[in-house]
């Protein structure tokens, strides 16, 4: 700002009576300043002052009329009426500084700068945050500047990605029904970043809101007690490995090292298949490669590895044996489905074993290819949409079975709440927002 100058005379010439007016003596004595250029009148052809106060400062304003009733219906329909003669100015000062008829507004200096520079061809300020945009908005809505509210209105639009709170606020102070729209589509709409994220982390977030939303409830209630409750915490644990055993991952044990028949009996039996946890089974290779066309891969690799070249004849009549790496009471089930015999008993009470029991099974079905493995588990998911929908959909959505997931799809949203479960692991946030 300029250094202090004397006041010009005040009129009432362009007061309105819309407008608040000052006292013609203050009560206290306060400086007057010039605002910056364009409004310090340096081409001296300024026709009106507009005057701002902040504290004991005066900032005046140096405008000209037909600019604001370009910019402001408000100013148009003001300075549209008849207006009394200027008294003559002092005869030691400029008759053109002194001459000037004086509008006081309510606005502060900083918001009055902002707006007037969005009237005139000037460089302009960026407003970044609703807090300094609000008293320019309030003061364009006060003054029916149309084309300033419509920029201000497209900035609070874009402030809404990164605050739709403050900006929704503002719209409601404001009655702005189109902007208050877009701020809360803002705050509903879910983040692209966010669809990768485990579906559990996504969970802890909600459930963290909802912890903290109780935690400020309690707060005011006991404001003023001697009880002080620490803010709730989030805490986003590292999931385990979804490529590990299904077991693992969800931090039981139902391994079991017994041998089911007919893979205990060594007789008549071309291949031994081995499980992680070194249990044999003694399988048929026909039935197995007709089950599963990735084992029936697998054992040929195995048995050209293992032969060797004499006189065409394999050196030995030993069972070709194969390693894989899924746990016993996995591969047992799978390798039941891939024989023409009865489907196999699940005898698991626990909910979470069972659970286990068919994502570690699908992953298998899934991986050699046992068709009737995977219409195995699917049935037994079905059975459980039921009383388990949300769990039976991520595990439905992680193995892209869309009937089963669409129909717990729809079952899941008559539950009242949720709670983490481990099969959240499985699906991404996207797929749990759904």
């Amino acid at each position: 700002m300029a250094t202090p100058k004397p006041k010009p005379i005040r009129t009432q010439a362009a007061v309105s009576s819309q407008l608040s007016l000052k006292p013609d003596k203050d009560p206290i004595e306060k400086k007057v300043y010039t605002a910056d250029y364009p409004f310090n009148n340096s081409r001296g052809d300024a026709d009106v002052i507009l005057e701002a106060e902040k504290g004991t400062d005066v900032v005046q304003f140096y405008v000209h009329r037909a600019v604001l009733r370009i910019a402001s219906a408000f100013f148009d329909d003001m300075f549209s009426l008849p207006q009394p003669a200027s008294p003559v100015a002092e005869p030691t000062k400029s008759s053109v500084e002194y001459a000037l008829p004086i509008v006081p507004v309510t606005e502060r200096p900083e918001a009055l700068d902002h707006l007037l520079r969005m009237c005139y061809p000037v460089p302009t300020i960026p407003l970044l945050t609703v807090p300094f945009l609000s008293p320019v908005l309030g003061a364009a809505l006060k003054y029916e500047m149309t084309e300033t509210v419509r920029v201000l209105k497209d900035t609070l639009v874009t402030l809404s990605q990164t605050s739709p709170l403050d900006v929704f606020a503002e719209a409601c102070t404001h009655s702005l029904e189109d902007v208050a729209q877009r701020a809360a589509a803002a705050f509903c709409t879910f983040s692209s970043h966010m669809a990768d994220i485990p579906a559990s982390w996504y969970y802890r977030l909600l459930e963290y809101h909802t912890q903290v939303q109780q935690w400020k409830r309690d707060t005011r209630r006991d404001s003023g007690t001697a009880r002080e409750t620490p803010p709730p915490t989030i805490c986003l644990v590292q999931d385990l490995d979804l490529d590990s055993d299904s077991e693992a991952m969800l931090g039981h044990n139902t391994t079991s090292t017994s041998v089911p028949d007919p893979f205990d009996d060594p007789t008549n039996r071309d291949i031994i298949i081995r499980s992680r946890d070194n249990v044999d089974f003694h399988v048929s290779s026909a039935f197995v490669s007709f089950g599963s066309p990735t084992l029936k891969t697998l054992l040929a690799e195995a048995a050209t590895s293992q032969a060797t070249t004499v006189a065409g004849q394999p050196s030995s009549c030993d069972p070709i044996k194969i390693t894989l790496p899924e746990a016993a009471h996995i591969l047992a089930p799978l390798l039941q489905l891939c024989y023409p015999m009865p489907d196999p008993q699940v005898n698991l009470e626990d909910i979470n074993h069972r659970f286990q029991f068919v994502v570690g099974l699908a992953r298998a079905a899934a991986k050699y290819q046992v068709a009737r493995a995977t219409d195995f588990v699917k049935r037994i998911c079905v059975s459980l949409t039921t009383a388990y929908p949300l769990r039976v959909y991520l595990v439905a959505f992680y193995f892209s079975w869309s009937g089963i997931a669409t129909d717990a799809a729809r079952r899941s949203v008559y539950e009242l709440s949720d709670t983490l479960v481990p099969e959240m692991a499985l699906a991404s946030a996207a797929a749990y927002r759904r």
